[in-house]
């Protein structure tokens, strides 16, 4: 296999497993979401899809509602589950 085609084949695989955040300037890993930090900088959050909560540090499962006050993560009526720290 010629090296060019070796180097094209392994920087699909670099590439497929990041995320891009807007703006193109900041990376995470595979399976999390960029979430926009209070700084105005973008964090990770460790959940593929996640919400980020309007904090700017935390972030809930995909479909999920933020409770910042309550520092949990509502789902209809009754499921609450802790909210997950944005690195």
């Amino acid at each position: 296999i010629p090296v060019s085609k070796t180097i094209q084949a392994l920087k699909k695989i670099v590439q497929a497993k990041i995320v891009v955040c807007p703006g193109g300037q900041s990376e995470c890993p595979d399976g999390s979401t960029c979430c926009k930090l209070s700084s105005g900088q973008w964090g990770c959050c460790p959940l593929p899809q996640a919400v980020c909560c309007s904090d700017g540090e935390h972030c809930c499962p995909n479909g999920y509602t933020c409770d910042v006050a309550e520092g949990t993560c509502t789902k209809g009526d009754k499921t609450e589950i802790p909210v997950s720290k944005t690195i």
